[in-house]
């Protein structure tokens, strides 16, 4: 090949490449500026500007959302109905006219090559929306900075009450919610996503961003398949390509021990008190041993923002601030974005120090992979949920089997130095068969409810797996460090129940009770042989011996709430 076909090849490949680039010029309104996150099926691009130009590489079509308050907001760029287009503007400020009888879709992404946006943001918190004119024709001179009718995709069928996809910054994508709750309260998550139901599949064009059509793209949705269980607790569930995993870890000692159903209601003080504990694991990803680096652009966020409460406990015992000091260790660059390392654990481990008020489901954190030849490759993350409270036992009853049978019930708030505490260990003995056996009742976890579904204040966390963990052997005394490794999560084979919502599955009980408002009658109830779980370790608890346990509600992803709580052989 000589010079010049070399040169018309390369041109030929230049030109056939930028023809597939989606590239989005933006612009914001005069209301507020607010992050804006433009995602396609292999790229994800983000700018904080008031005007921009994202360049979503191969791209044909994306989706986008503002993220305001660290939270998502879907937008919505036009609506259809009887096959006319009709500006999501004009629809929104009269949405119970327009969409009262049905029919209604909305378009809640955009394709082509060269897409100019005007993006305005809602005060409603539900979604934003496109604001400038809609035309057909792209010759008339006059339209060239107004949005083409033929670069819009991603048609979605919308709710008749209020025009809005079912998955919108107020409902996080979470669908119509699971578990054997109250009529009414599953009459009221039904709305949110009837008409969605209700209606002919919506074409495929954007499934592969937002896999249940609900106008929500997959990065930002609690709730990807509108099944109404959310992700981390959802068996089916893997994070996509552009996306990465977060989850939160709050364990708790028996006197520190915070849920609405013990009989009172925490106040806002105890639940940030407990709130203040809780960790996030994030994924790391960039590859560290290919010289690239990853850091967290919380845009705000209080937990992992410059100026923050955010602490990089990778190791453990010698926090730092995180992002901490502009060129320090977290930020060496200066640039305000801390940088994440994979720790001992395989994620980058973070305490957030924040309250209930500053940490919540949907707050929105981007994480920017740069390689050491510059190039920059962004992933998107949101908090799917966050514990507000811990689990908490409700009774204990030991040696079943035998005239010795004792039963610990609980009553809170516990006080240290109450019985099961460290101080004051439960003493247990073995039943008739040489066996210490625990009967344990207890309620779950749990979250904010999701006001737009209908949902309580508070609701419990369903869908985790039940077990107890033997962090350490049987020592004399919790306080000297001399306890050897203890089993880790007893066996399966060491637990029994007759609770009709759990089964045994793998390695823990399988609650099958979803999420649902938070209600007393709400235990789960379960025997484990304490005896046969330290037996798996070579291990007996002997007279005068003590034993730290831990009531675990976790999933596989890594979410897991715990109470501690201590037991002793007299």
């Amino acid at each position: 090949m000589n010079r010049s076909h070399l040169l018309l090849f390369l041109l030929f490949v230049l030109c056939t490449q930028q023809s597939f680039a989606l590239r989005l010029s933006i612009r914001q309104g005069s209301d507020g500026q607010a992050r804006v996150v433009a995602v396609g099926e292999d790229n994800v691009k983000s700018t904080l500007r008031k005007r921009s130009t994202l360049r979503l590489g191969s791209e044909r079509r994306a989706t986008l959302a503002l993220i305001k308050d660290g939270a998502p907001q879907p937008v919505v760029f036009a609506f259809q109905k009887s096959g006319r287009i009709v500006r999501a503007r004009k629809v929104l400020r009269n949405a119970d006219k327009f969409c009262s009888g049905g029919g209604v879709k909305a378009y809640t992404a955009v394709k082509g090559r060269n897409v100019r946006l005007r993006l305005s943001s809602r005060e409603q918190g539900d979604v934003s929306l496109y604001r400038g004119s809609l035309h057909k024709s792209r010759n008339r001179r006059r339209d060239r900075r107004n949005l083409s009718a033929r670069n819009l995709s991603g048609l979605v069928p919308v709710q008749s009450s209020n025009c809005l996809p079912s998955g919108n910054g107020l409902t996080l994508g979470v669908g119509q919610g699971g578990g054997d709750t109250d009529a009414d309260t599953t009459t009221q998550r039904m709305l949110v996503t009837s008409d969605l139901r209700a209606q002919e599949e919506a074409p495929t064009g954007i499934r592969s961003i937002d896999a249940d059509r609900d106008g929500l793209a997959d990065v930002f949705d609690a709730d990807v398949d509108n099944d109404g269980i959310l992700n981390n607790f959802d068996s089916e569930y893997e994070t996509g390509e552009t996306s990465y995993y977060v989850f939160s870890n709050l364990k708790v000692n028996l006197e520190d021990t915070v849920n609405v159903n013990t009989g009172t209601v925490p106040s806002d003080e105890e639940i940030d008190a407990v709130v203040n504990t809780m960790t996030l694991a994030i994924e790391v990803k960039g590859d560290e041993s290919a010289s690239e680096t990853s850091e967290l652009d919380c845009d705000g966020l209080s937990y992992c923002s410059a100026g923050g409460t955010g602490e990089n406990i990778n190791d453990f015992a010698n926090p730092t601030a995180f992002p901490g000091t502009a060129g320090g260790d977290n930020d060496p660059d200066g640039d305000g974005l801390g940088n994440i390392s994979a720790g001992a654990t395989g994620d980058f481990q973070l305490r957030a120090n924040a309250d209930a008020s500053d940490i919540q489901a949907g707050d929105t954190l981007v994480q920017l992979v740069t390689g050491d030849d510059g190039s920059e490759t962004e992933y998107v993350a949101s908090l799917q949920f966050t514990y507000n409270t811990t689990p908490a036992l409700k009774s204990i009853t030991v040696a079943a089997d035998s005239p010795q049978e004792s039963t610990a019930n609980f009553s809170y708030p516990i006080s240290s130095g109450s019985e099961g505490t460290q101080g004051n260990c439960l003493d247990v003995d073995v039943n008739d068969e040489g066996d210490i056996v625990l009967d344990i009742t207890a309620w779950r976890p749990q979250r904010k409810g999701i006001a737009a579904l209908g949902e309580a204040t508070f609701v419990d966390i369903g869908n985790a797996r039940v077990s107890i963990e033997v962090p350490n052997g049987p020592t004399a005394s919790l306080n000297s460090g001399s306890a050897s490794a203890g089993p880790g999560m007893c066996p399966i084979d060491t637990y029994s129940t007759s609770d009709s919502n759990l089964t045994a599955d793998g390695d823990s009980l399988q609650d099958s009770l979803g999420d649902t408002d938070a209600d007393a009658g709400n235990t789960v109830s379960f025997s484990v042989n304490l005896t046969d779980c330290l037996a798996s370790a070579s291990q007996t608890l002997q007279s005068g011996q003590k034993l730290l346990l831990g009531l675990q509600f976790r999933n596989d992803i890594g979410d897991n709430a715990a109470q501690n709580f201590c037991v002793e052989r007299p």
